[in-house]
């Protein structure tokens, strides 16, 4: 049926929409689709671009190329399901002016039409408002947000017009971009582009929900769709509980990385279906899709190409060069992997409901003989464990070896298993088990047995034990299913790359490697070299598969704990859980995924490891920022803290102390705040996803004390010339502190802090020390010099000459110097010096002695003179008479 004859039926009508029967549906169940028959399915698809634009135009047109069903058909002969619609908010309503040349009416039922005819081809229709506009602007481009003016008036008119049509999935806005997480989900902000009002996801959902639409509802992220840091924490409410995360991924956005896309995509995976609603690279090729697909593939997520229209492979991009399907370079890589997909076999059918994610493959690996906590931090066991999840409660059932393996896959032991015989008429089981619930369903299965070497070995043979190969004690598997599916380990590298891998999958490696006889090192060496293939695989790259790594016993050791661990498809990463399990809540667990009956009542009444399953919600990345101390005296040291959650550690800091200063990386560092003012530092923290969050420490608050002054000299007098020692001091204010002296006698200025100066001229100088801080601010100190003239002193003596016994009167001149002054005659004789001014001094003896004065002034300095005195000895006198006696009159 063409669109055109599907216009005209209903064009037969005048007004009234109408939408076809459908045949077919989608529903949301847990973290994935499902058909109508209960079938997990992705949307694989294309975007149809052109119903939002070319209605805008003249001539009447609402789609861009043709519509009819031949050129269905070739969107359909691309192995897609799904197409996506983007619509014009004025063209539906019929406002502003437009649709340009048609009615609202005839817009609305070429809609309808397309969505039939897509129907009718097998695909899914994701209807998306993508251009819009607020009041009476024309919706001529995209937007940052749905508007609140008319979105939530659109959305209940479309849900109105397809709430009976269950192979629709509604996506409420096309790429919301500059706006925050909570006018996102809330709306009341004022629109980046537009200035209008936004509507919130919440409004227009519950639009949605109030005309009885219950079909699924696609909600994209911030940065035009591809930022999904936020989304669990701010998604919209939804009553009928099927919320869909979208996603545009190109190879410009920002989150482009198998590890964002582990961080912060599989998360939400994990809980919900993951569309992503557009997908491409603007150069050409197909490199980067080809990662991106490969990625969704082993994660369960949708995504749809960017676009099926005839534009530039590069800046539009177009997946197609014609309208009948030829590939642009971009669109073959697109286009051979949906066919590589269509070409994997089909899965079996999965249960309607299920804590544990329906598997395409499930992998288990049986270790040997170690308890939990000797291999848990293995070196690659350790890592396995980060990708996936941990039971860190988990038990093995039984002692020794073969009763856990029997327990594993049928939930009971047999006689004699204890004994771990070789298989025989004494030693065989004929219990119903795994293998008859799997094949009973559709699924396929196969034991791999590491140097076992013929199929279905039976014997011991080391390091080869059928005792951890519970598939040949069986009664129940036919020698024939034996021989087929119980192979030699080395069959699965090519089973791995085959289209027909069984779903089943059981591993054991040989009694060394599985560290029954060798070092727990021998075996994690072993898992390091081998699961990676199994996790590299279409299995999990393309696929949705199980593999699970788990020891049989315990040494005796720690009361038969025992290591779990698992990695895959809605598998929770780096998780432990604390839940207590054992190996009949493993053999649960695989029946739940699977939708089997149980076994026995030890596996009936076991509980599903549903916890492992689904996802770790990452806190928002949040950020906090202490100071202390928050006020004083520059300069101030403060000392910062730091801290982070949420997010996906490890964290990096970056703080900015907004004085202007160099930023600092540490988490907790301490700064010095020179200048005085108040300011608030900001923590930066951006976490292993590329989030970032800020946070603002308290304000610091920093005075400066008055700035001082300081000056002193020594001497601060003394007689001319006077060397002098200045010294500055400065205190407060905001260093660096510079200086400058004047010396108060008309010299040269010196800046140096500590100068000396000689003064030349007597007189009293004062010295001005002018201190000059960081912020040039002045301060001045000084200190008075007194220059005394020089010091001299004349001496005089009378007489010059004296005869022995003579006094000599000396007598002192001073000029100069500072008075009082000081008196020190030293007369020469060796004679006690004397202190007066003017002494007199008698010498004894005779001869020629020079008379030095000392004068000391009141600076302590000195000056001398002398004088020269000439001592002569007395006369001598004889006398005699003759005669010298006789008689009067002599």
């Amino acid at each position: 049926m063409s669109a055109l004859i599907a216009a005209a039926a209903l064009a037969t009508v005048p007004g009234t929409l109408r939408t076809s029967a459908a045949t077919f549906s989608i529903a949301v169940q847990g973290n994935h689709f499902v058909n109508g028959s209960g079938q997990t399915i992705r949307l694989l698809g294309v975007n149809r671009s052109g119903s939002e634009y070319m209605c805008t135009s003249t001539g009447g047109n609402t789609f861009d190329g043709p519509v009819d069903d031949a050129s269905i058909a070739s969107i359909a002969a691309w192995h897609t399901n799904a197409v996506r619609v983007p619509l014009n908010e004025d063209c539906w309503l019929g406002i502003n002016g437009f649709p340009n040349g048609q009615t609202a009416a005839s817009y609305q039922q070429a809609i309808i039409g397309f969505v039939n005819l897509l129907h009718a081809h097998g695909q899914y229709a994701i209807l998306e408002l993508h251009w819009n506009n607020g009041g009476t602007a024309q919706s001529t481009a995209q937007e940052g947000m749905a508007d609140a003016d008319h979105g939530p008036a659109f959305w209940t008119s479309v849900a109105t017009a397809f709430k009976s049509d269950p192979a629709v999935v509604f996506d409420l806005y096309n790429e919301p971009h500059g706006i925050t997480w909570d006018c996102w989900k809330n709306g009341g902000c004022a629109d980046p582009v537009g200035g209008f009002t936004d509507a919130g996801m919440q409004a227009l959902l519950n639009a949605v929900r109030a005309t009885g639409a219950t079909q699924p509802i696609m909600a994209g992220g911030l940065a035009y769709a591809n930022d999904m840091s936020q989304w669990l924490a701010f998604k919209p409410t939804d009553p009928a509980n099927a919320l869909v995360a979208s996603i545009h991924n190109y190879n410009f956005n920002q989150c482009i990385t198998a590890t964002c896309w582990d961080s912060v995509y599989k998360p939400i995976a994990a809980s919900y279906p993951v569309v992503t609603g557009e997908l491409g690279e603007g150069d050409c090729a197909h490199g980067y899709i080809d990662g991106y697909m490969n990625w969704a593939d082993q994660n369960g997520v949708s995504y749809l190409g960017w676009a099926w229209n005839t534009y530039s492979c590069s800046t539009f991009p177009a997946l197609i060069s014609d309208f009948g399907g030829t590939p642009t370079a971009f669109g073959a890589g697109f286009q051979s992997h949906l066919a590589a997909l269509a070409a994997a076999p089909s899965s079996a059918s999965c249960p309607g409901s299920s804590a544990v994610p329906c598997y395409d493959h499930i992998f288990t690996i049986l270790m040997e003989n170690k308890p939990f906590s000797g291999v848990i931090g293995a070196p690659y066991i350790s890592s396995l464990a980060k990708q996936g999840a941990v039971a860190g409660s988990y038990f093995a059932t039984d002692h020794p070896s073969l009763p856990n393996y029997a327990e594993l896959t049928s939930g009971q032991s047999f006689p004699n298993a204890s004994s771990d015989c070789d298989p025989s008429s004494s030693c065989q089981s004929t219990a119903t088990n795994i293998i008859d619930r799997v094949t009973a369903s559709g699924r396929t299965w196969h034991s791999y047995q590491e140097s076992m070497g013929s199929p279905c070995g039976k014997v011991t043979s080391y390091p080869y034990a059928p005792k951890h190969n519970p598939f040949v004690y069986y009664t129940d598997i036919s020698a024939t299913s034996c021989q087929a599916n119980v192979v030699d380990y080395s069959n699965l590298s090519n089973d791995l790359k085959s289209s027909t891998l069984s779903n089943y999958v059981f591993i054991t490696p040989n009694l060394c490697n599985d560290m029954h006889d060798c070092s727990v090192s021998t075996g994690d060496t072993w898992l390091s070299s081998n699961v990676p293939a199994i996790l590299a695989s279409s299995a999990f790259t393309s696929q949705k598969s199980l593999l699970v790594v788990v020891w049989d016993e315990d040494d005796g050791s720690q009361s038969n704990q025992v290591a779990w661990i698992a990695v895959g498809s809605g598998v929770k990463t780096n998780y432990t859980s604390s839940v207590t399990y054992n190996h009949y809540s493993y053999l649960r667990t695989i029946e739940a995924s699977w939708g089997l009956s149980t076994l026995t009542t030890t596996d009936g009444g076991a509980s599903v490891m549903s916890d492992v399953f689904g996802s770790v919600v990452v806190p928002p990345l949040a950020a906090t920022a202490g100071a202390s101390p928050t006020s004083g005296q520059g300069p101030l040291t403060v000392n910062f803290t730091g801290s982070a959650s949420g997010g996906v550690t490890p964290y990096t800091y970056s703080w900015n102390f907004g004085d202007g200063t160099a930023t600092s990386s540490a988490q907790s560092p301490s700064h010095a705040y020179a200048t005085a003012g108040s300011f608030t530092a900001k923590l930066t923290v951006s976490d292993n996803a590329g989030h970032t969050t800020t946070a603002n420490a308290p304000a610091v608050t920093v005075s400066l004390s008055p700035l001082t002054a300081g000056a002193s000299a020594k001497p601060t007098a003394g007689d001319q010339p006077l060397t002098v020692a200045f010294t500055g001091t400065a205190g407060g204010g905001m260093a660096p502190y510079s200086y400058s002296w004047n010396f108060g006698d008309g010299s040269a200025a010196s800046t140096s802090q500590n100068p000396s100066h000689a003064y030349t001229a007597a007189g009293t100088d004062v010295a001005i020390l002018t201190v000059t801080d960081g912020a040039a601010t002045k301060a001045t100190a000084q200190v008075t010099v007194v220059v005394s003239p020089t010091l001299a002193v004349g001496v005089s003596a009378s007489p010059v000459v004296v005869d022995q016994g003579g006094s000599v009167s000396f007598t002192a001149t001073p000029s100069g110097g500072l008075a009082p002054y000081g008196y020190s005659w030293n007369f020469g004789d060796g004679s006690a010096a004397s202190t007066s001014q003017n002494p007199s001094h008698a010498y004894t003896s005779a001869s020629q002695f020079t008379a030095v004065l000392t004068l000391t002034d009141a600076n302590g300095v000195k000056a001398t003179a002398n004088v020269l005195v000439t001592v002569h000895s007395l006369p001598t006198v004889s006398a005699a008479a003759s005669p010298s006696a006789g008689d009067a009159p002599v």
